[in-house]
Parts: C-alpha cells; structure tokens; sequence
C-alpha cells in the first residue's frame, strides 16, 4: 500500500508500506477479550503515540554469585506506545500492539528501507533520553478516504467496534 512513514525525528519515507509478510497487526483494545487483527489494506492512518515515558536505572550484581544488586549509575529511557487506527470505513481503534512487527517502505527509488518496528514499547540506550528514541510516529496511506474498504480475509472484523 502506497503512504508515508513519519518518524520521531520528523523524517518523512514514502513507499510501498508493509509488514513482515503475511503478517497483521495484532491489536490489544480495552474492553475487549480477544486483541484485533487489522491488516495495512484496512487502514487510512495509523498513530503512534507515547503512552508513557520513564528513566530505567541499570543494575549489576555486586558480587558473581550474589543476590545483592546495586546501581551502575547508568539509565536509559523506556516508551511505552499505543496506537490510533483510522480504518478506511471511517471506524476508529484505539489501543496497544501486542506485540511488535517489522515495517517495511520501498521508495520510488526501489529502496527497501526497514524502519524502526512498530512495537508496545522501546528501551533506549543507556545514556540516551527519551528524545533520542526513534520510532515511528505515524504511517497515512494515499488514498485511503476514496478507496472503497476492502475485504477482510481475517473471520473477526474490526470495523464492527
């Protein structure tokens, strides 16, 4: 599917997006028992946005062979995402993937360039903050508000929310 990638750093890939081959997003929604599968061909939008932002601290056994831990010093951020999904029948979704996936864009050019993954969260580098952690903070496909939506092969459809 044709559309834009904009990542944290608010560089801009454009392409044919995809997923790990064959592959949905499996989304967790609140409220409801079973999470979602919604593949690329039933989106419009889809934002990411941080839930939460903290400091992880680093610790190291004091002694091999001991249960004592203490503090290196170090730190590094940790995102926790959730996810906007705009489907392409206008029905909105909201809620956290349940797990990670591989994004793909192949430029005009023929460039296939893997993006950093949509995934629940992110630990950064230790020493790095938050603003230093790239992610992907949305993906708009062209053409999405006149293309009819398109036929699900997955048996649960998530525009019934």
């Amino acid at each position: 599917m044709q559309g834009t990638v904009r990542l944290s750093t608010g560089e801009r890939i454009s392409g044919k997006v995809s997923l790990t081959s064959g592959k949905p997003l499996v989304v967790r929604v609140p409220g409801r028992k079973a999470p979602l599968r919604i593949w690329l061909s039933e989106s419009a939008r889809i934002d990411v946005v941080v839930k939460e932002k903290r400091v992880e601290p680093e610790y190291r056994f004091k002694e091999e062979g001991s249960n004592e831990k203490v503090y290196t010093g170090r730190t590094r951020p940790r995102l926790e995402f959730g996810l906007k999904i705009l489907l392409r029948n206008g029905k909105k979704v909201e809620g956290e993937l349940a797990k990670g996936i591989a994004l793909f864009v192949e430029t005009a050019e023929g460039e296939r360039r893997k993006t950093p993954p949509l995934k629940p969260y992110d630990h950064g580098q230790y020493g790095q903050t938050a603003r230093d952690v790239v992610y992907v903070q949305s993906i708009a496909f062209e053409d999405a508000a006149t293309e009819p939506p398109p036929a699900s092969s997955d048996s649960e459809e998530p525009a019934a929310e």
